[in-house]
């Protein structure tokens, strides 16, 4: 399942965007200034960033909520 989840503008001449790409949550930024452009790419398994995010939230109930999300990321 792919999709978009946010982009947007930074600054005049840059913008970012957030996507969901097969499993992995891509985050990209550019920059354009007409004489020169560039751009940085994050790629991460979308399962590895909940875990990691679950590991930093005490308690157990966002443990569940975060195995329906991977769950659905699959399907």
């Amino acid at each position: 399942m792919d999709m978009d989840i946010k982009e947007g503008p930074l600054g005049s001449e840059g913008s970012y965007e957030i996507d969901l790409i097969e499993g992995d949550l891509v985050m990209r930024a550019t920059h354009d200034s007409g004489g020169a452009a560039a751009s940085v790419e994050l790629k991460v398994r979308a399962d590895y960033f909940l875990d990691k995010l679950a590991e930093k939230i005490p308690g157990e109930i966002d443990d569940a909520i975060f195995a329906i999300i991977k769950s659905a990321l699959k399907g």
